[in-house]
C-alpha cells in the first residue's frame, strides 16, 4: 500500500507548556491534515490526551477512524497513531524551547493509504495533505497564544 512523509517545523509564540496543553486538546487536530472532526476524547488522569475518533474527507467520501496516543513526553513530543477503514498513519509532535518563550514546533505526519479506495486516490490525497500540512501546522502555532488562524 502507498505510504507517504511530510513534516514542517514553525514557531509558536506562546511557552512549551501552553503549545502542549494546546495538543492535548483533541478539537485542536481539528483542520490538521485531512482530519475535519474530532469527537470521543479521552485523557488519563493527568490531563494527557490518550485518544479520540476522527473523521476525514476526501473528495466526496468521507472516512472515519481512531487517534491512539502511542508515546507522550510532557512538554517534548507526543505520537499519535491514526486508524481508519481507507487510511491509517502517524504523527510526531516534538517542542523545544526558543528564546523568548517560544516553541519550535515540528511535526511529522505520515499516511499510508489501507483500503482498495485509498489506494486509487492516494496520490490525490499525498498531494493535498503535503500542499496544506505546512499552512495548517502554522494556523495551530498561531492559535496557541489566541491568534486568528484556525488550522484549514
Amino acid at each position: 500500500m502507498p505510504k507517504s512523509t511530510f513534516s514542517h517545523r514553525t514557531v509558536a509564540a506562546a511557552p512549551v507548556a501552553a503549545v502542549w496543553n494546546r495538543l492535548q486538546d483533541a478539537a485542536a487536530w481539528t483542520g490538521i491534515g485531512p482530519i475535519e472532526e474530532v469527537w470521543d476524547p479521552v485523557h488519563d488522569e493527568q490531563g494527557q490526551l490518550r485518544s479520540f475518533r476522527w473523521r476525514a474527507a476526501v473528495g466526496p467520501k468521507s472516512y472515519l477512524g481512531s487517534a491512539t496516543t502511542v508515546e507522550s513526553a510532557s512538554d517534548r513530543l507526543i505520537r499519535l497513531r491514526f486508524d481508519g477503514n481507507e487510511v491509517s498513519g502517524e504523527l510526531v509532535a516534538e517542542l523545544a524551547a526558543e528564546p523568548g518563550a517560544t516553541t519550535r514546533l515540528t511535526v511529522a505526519l505520515t499516511i499510508q493509504s489501507v483500503g482498495i479506495l485509498s489506494t486509487l486516490l492516494f496520490p490525490l490525497v499525498a498531494d493535498a495533505v503535503k500542499h496544506d500540512l505546512p499552512t495548517q501546522i502554522d494556523a495551530f502555532a498561531r492559535s496557541v497564544n489566541g491568534i486568528p488562524g484556525k488550522a484549514s
